[in-house]
């Protein structure tokens, strides 16, 4: 079965910086009865800018991560391994390892999808490939830190429960059709994002846990090319 369906594609999604805590006194929000507390307007406010201060001063950010993928139909979880570069303000590969071996590139509004294959490259034609390029230059946003950009794409909303989150909600029905919400866990530090998990629909879910962080190490060009994807091996 694809790993890396449609919705898979959209997300991709923030290895974020990992640094010195951000955010570490929480002010009274507004509690709900599932335990979760909501920021108020000032909060969330404080957060977004200390985020888009931090997260703008990174040049490339490099880490692992472990993929899950629930599909309630099958009652089944799908597990896949990759890595992930990014090189600000506009340049992304995401690369699935194993079980199959699959990249994505994201470069300066250029979007391309390919399977890997013995060492063959074969790029894949994807029919909503516009609307992953409005959502690849997104998440190439919120990597630098930026969440106001896209409120005309997601409802933002931060709360704390166990940890603090993101959580964003498709506004448009052009992105609602494949997923529900996305949200984005910080770590306990409040420095970046450990954990994204995007609700699909029905039970189904995809969880990425990130790991391996490496921040402003130089990124060779070839890594976001386009053309040969594999050049850079």
């Amino acid at each position: 079965m694809q790993l890396v369906s449609l919705s898979f594609s959209l997300l991709l999604i923030l290895p974020f910086s990992q640094g010195h805590p951000i955010y570490p006194t929480l002010l009274a929000g507004e509690q709900t009865s599932a335990g979760e507390r909501i920021f108020s307007e000032e909060e969330e406010a404080t957060l977004l800018a200390r985020l888009d201060e931090q997260y703008g001063q990174i040049l490339t950010q490099q880490c692992d991560f472990v993929q899950l993928r629930y599909l309630d139909a099958f009652q089944d979880t799908l597990t896949a391994q990759g890595r992930c570069w990014f090189e600000s303000p506009d340049r992304l590969r995401w690369e699935v390892i194993a079980p199959l071996n699959s990249v994505i590139i994201y470069n300066r509004d250029q979007t391309g999808q390919y399977k890997i294959n013995d060492g063959k490259l074969t790029r894949q034609e994807e029919a909503r490939e516009d609307l992953l390029q409005v959502m690849l230059k997104q998440i190439t946003a919120w990597m630098r830190g930026d969440f106001q950009s896209g409120k005309e794409l997601f409802k933002l909303k931060v709360v704390e429960q166990e940890q603090v989150q993101i959580e964003l909600e498709p506004r448009t029905e052009r992105i609602a059709g494949g997923i529900q919400k996305i949200v984005l866990q910080l770590d306990p530090a409040l420095s970046g994002v450990s954990r994204v998990t995007l609700f699909e629909s029905g039970s189904d879910f995809i969880r990425i846990d990130f790991s391996n962080m490496i921040l402003d190490k130089p990124l060779p060009p070839a890594l976001f090319n386009l053309d040969n994807p594999l050049q850079q091996r």
